[in-house]
């Protein structure tokens, strides 16, 4: 509608300016009339036709007096300058004529355009609420857990590192890893659809116990992290959390998922956020050595350990792929001592920088890096090479929990015995009670 009342005020503008090109055109005719026809109060018809031509005007005619009406008039003077008469005309408006003719189309396309932008707005709107819930929902599963809701493992990296950021006038700043523990149990008994629902309820249960402005976030399947700027202790916190993970009840089943937790803290234990997390690894691994429901803190005594085992998990496969291992052999005698009967081999490592590194170091290590295989192959040929040294005794080798439950050790066997040519009957092969048990 504000376009076609713009559009008529624009064309009745026109219109005065073409009624003011008639008057003059009009003047103009009749001053040449009075020059050639001098007198002008007796007007020939003729020549009010002849002025209507040459100047535009519709329906001119000449009257004596002036009329009333809508008729647009001009007076007509004598040679006195006496007003003769009057010329009159029907108003002509072509702009607001057209205008009028295209009214209803105007008005039509004005609507038109009013909806438009009022279904434009609308999708505007819409689109606008589509874009935002759209981003929502990206930056959830950007930063947030999808069982849990909690903030997931690149959400808590980043407000760990905000946090160290952050920490004014040395506050301390505690990161504690808390691992489940059990939950194959749990999926064997009512599946691992209701096992992450259960594991979810259990988790957001112990939101309860923590102190204000602390953040607690899912790292892992099983790992979960606390974040915590307060004087808080810490140690009486994780208790609390796990006992209340370990009595939290699972529908369907008495069984019940346990927890472990290891601990550092900012600015004793580390000063980068990711020194800090690697000490609360440490410390939440040294919690899982010693059981379910252990509590640890870092200690410097276990990055000490860590980087000995981050050494010999380097250095192994290498020591072990060049034969740089060795075997001791210990005498086996008779009960009363008299004579020895056989010998036990015994694993060593003589590493050139570092020295000795006992069996309870690198054993574990190896049978986590699947080394134990190639290991005590290794063993079994080169005790039955350098038993026949002594062709009267015995050769007693252990076999490792992983090589005894593997039936392809009975291969292993055969063949290091062909190699060797030593009798069966000379070999002993040892296994712990709990590897007997089993």
């Amino acid at each position: 509608m504000l376009c076609a009342g713009l559009g008529f005020s624009l064309a009745r503008e026109s219109d005065q300016r073409y009624a003011i090109e008639r008057r003059e055109a009009l003047r103009g005719a009749l001053a040449e009339f009075r020059a050639l026809f001098g007198d002008g109060s007796q007007v020939d018809p003729r020549f009010v036709h002849v002025i209507e031509q040459s100047t535009g005007l519709k329906d001119l005619k000449f009257e004596a007096e002036p009329t009333a009406g809508q008729r647009e008039m001009q007076p007509v003077l004598d040679s006195q300058g006496r007003i003769a008469g009057f010329l009159t005309w029907r108003p002509d408006g072509p702009m607001m004529e057209t205008m009028t003719r295209l009214m209803p189309f105007l008005a039509f396309a004005a609507l038109g355009l009013v909806v438009f932008a009022c279904v434009s707005l609308l999708q505007l709107r819409r689109a606008r609420l589509v874009l935002a819930e759209s981003a929502e929902e990206t930056r959830r599963a950007a930063e947030e857990d999808a069982l849990t809701g909690l903030p997931n493992r690149r959400k808590i990296l980043a407000l760990l590192k905000e946090a160290m950021a952050e920490r004014l006038g040395g506050k301390p700043l505690i990161l504690a890893l808390i691992e489940l523990t059990g939950l194959n149990d749990i999926d064997e008994e009512i599946g691992p659809i209701h096992r992450d629902a259960y594991v979810a309820e259990a988790l957001l249960a112990t939101q309860t116990h923590l102190p204000p402005g602390a953040v607690l976030g899912r790292m892992s399947a099983a790992e979960f992290a606390l974040i915590c700027a307060a004087e808080i202790d810490a140690r009486a916190l994780l208790r609390s959390m796990i006992g209340s993970i370990a009595d939290f009840p699972a529908a369907g089943t008495d069984l019940r998922i346990a927890a472990v937790a290891g601990y550092a803290q900012a600015p004793r234990d580390a000063t980068s956020s990711e020194e800090l997390l690697r000490r609360a690894r440490l410390a939440l691994r040294a919690a899982g050595d010693k059981g379910p429901g252990i509590v640890t803190a870092f200690e410097h005594s276990l990055d000490v350990v860590s980087k000995d085992q981050h050494f010999v998990r380097r250095e192994l496969p290498r020591a072990i792929a060049a034969e740089a291992l060795e075997l001791h052999y210990q005498p086996i005698v008779t009960s009363d001592g008299a004579r020895v009967v056989g010998v036990e081999a015994l694993l060593r490592w003589n590493h050139p920088e570092r020295g000795t590194i006992g069996p309870s170091i690198f054993v574990p290590i190896a049978e986590q890096m699947g080394l134990m295989d190639t290991l005590g192959a290794f063993v079994l040929r080169r005790a039955l090479s350098e038993a026949k040294r002594w062709p009267d005794l015995y050769i007693s080798v252990n076999l490792s929990p992983v090589q005894a439950r593997d039936r392809a050790v009975i291969d292993v066997v055969r063949n290091a015995l062909g190699e060797s040519g030593v009798e069966p009957s000379r070999l002993v092969l040892e296994v712990t009670e709990g590897v007997l048990i089993e």
